[in-house]
């Protein structure tokens, strides 16, 4: 009777082609985890950078008026007295409200003010231009508030 079997050059050449399949997949996996990777963060900057945006033109417009704090601070002050602070340090601008902090990556902040002849006037911001950082580049984001004619 004769028995059919694997010669040892058959298994040889088996593991051979296996281990050549198995690498190939390794690579493929490796290089589709980094790009996973690498687009994850990329996306994560950018849609951190958008809500930054959306929170402080959100502020803007719901407030009642911005004001000037000190260097590198303004205030957004709301209609029923409460307010939201923010505050340029470093390479960074931080949103501060209550306990929560948010910050996005800047080179430059400057404020416009309310052009008028009164003094207060000289602290009432009516226009901010921020220089952001978005994968390395600048970004440039303006912000505008409108004032209606009205004793402060």
């Amino acid at each position: 009777m004769k028995v059919g079997a694997f010669t040892i050059l058959e298994m040889v050449i088996t593991l051979l082609l296996m281990s050549m399949i198995i690498s190939m997949v390794y690579v493929i996996f490796d290089h589709m985890s980094k790009n996973t990777r690498d687009y994850m963060n990329l996306t994560q900057e950018d849609v951190g950078l958008q809500q930054f945006q959306s929170l402080l033109r959100k502020d803007v417009y719901d407030a009642d008026k911005l004001t000037s704090t000190g260097p590198n601070k303004f205030s957004v002050i709301f209609y029923n007295g409460s307010n939201i602070n923010y505050q340029h340090s470093g390479d960074y601008l931080f949103r501060i409200k209550d306990e929560q902090r948010d910050s996005i990556l800047v080179k430059e902040i400057v404020l416009g003010f309310v052009k008028g002849q009164e003094e207060i006037e000289k602290s009432i911001i009516s226009r901010i231009s921020i220089n952001a950082t978005l994968f390395g580049k600048d970004i440039p984001l303006y912000v505008f508030k409108d004032y209606y004619s009205r004793i402060w």
